[in-house]
């Protein structure tokens, strides 16, 4: 089986691309028809940095997250960096304010 073949069964973007002969895929030179290597273009942050205010973050800050889903994303973040907290529901229903408390 040919890896066009084994990248058509695993449903990979790529291989159908190829197949489909589209252009896009690869950046190709238009003179010789080789494959174009770029260097020193700068890689992008990670992921990481989302929750970085929280390295910032001192004993009696708070924060608001307006979602429960952020709620426990934040909540999750603090145990990870070894944080502890406290946190209550607003009273107006705008959301869950988390203090840190150590």
């Amino acid at each position: 089986m040919s890896w066009m073949e084994r990248g058509l069964r695993m449903g990979t973007d790529i291989s159908f691309a190829m197949t489909r002969r589209q252009e896009g895929a690869l950046k190709k030179c238009a003179e010789c028809n080789q494959v174009v290597l770029e260097k020193g273009i700068p890689i992008p942050g990670g992921r990481r940095d989302r929750w970085n205010i929280l390295s910032g973050m001192e004993v009696g800050d708070s924060l608001v997250a307006t979602t429960e889903r952020d709620f426990e994303k934040v909540r999750a973040a603090m145990r990870y960096r070894g944080m502890e907290y406290r946190s209550r529901k607003e009273p107006n229903g705008t959301g869950y304010r988390i203090w840190r408390i150590e």
